[in-house]
């Protein structure tokens, strides 16, 4: 267990080290060797973060932009075919149990699974959070809150994401 959490360290700052979109290739190979499963096709910017215990599914031809993060610990978080992710996208798959008894209100942690269908297009500075599930065919305005599910093409923006329009 020590060294699977070392070696995703020791990965994570190889990564880190790398120019942002000049080694494409290597990019996908070091995420691919922390356990995560990348499409040979995806395009994934060098800076992006995992916090935590998550494991990450990338689809075909689907781009993934700078300082994107995925946070959180025994979940999955999936994202679709062709889709484009701007930069700093974070999606959060935790939470805390709210605990009245204790001295801290957050209480006991836990995570949800993330799916993102295929074809979408999230916006930058966009937040997405545990539980959530993205259809296909659906754009995500840039600096959205994603705490709901979004049905399959439409649109969606705001502070929670709402409903704009159907493509």
């Amino acid at each position: 267990m020590m060294f699977k959490r070392f070696h995703k360290f020791f990965l994570s700052g190889c990564l880190r080290f790398m120019p942002l979109m000049a080694f494409i290739k290597t990019n996908r190979l070091l995420i691919s060797l922390m356990g995560h499963q990348i499409s040979k096709t995806a395009r994934i910017w060098s800076s992006i973060e995992f916090l935590g215990t998550l494991h990450l599914t990338v689809g075909e031809d689907t781009f993934i932009g700078h300082r994107c993060s995925f946070a959180g610990n025994d979940c999955q978080i999936k994202i679709g075919n062709y889709c484009d992710i701007s930069s700093n996208v974070s999606f959060v798959s935790g939470s805390h149990k709210i605990d009245l008894s204790g001295l801290h209100l957050a209480g006991e942690g836990f995570s949800k699974d993330i799916t993102i269908g295929s074809r979408v297009w999230i916006g930058h500075g966009t937040i997405l959070l545990g539980g959530i599930s993205v259809g296909d065919n659906v754009i995500i305005g840039a600096g959205s809150l994603v705490n709901k599910d979004i049905p399959a093409n439409t649109i969606y923006a705001g502070i929670p994401a709402k409903f704009i329009r159907k493509l």
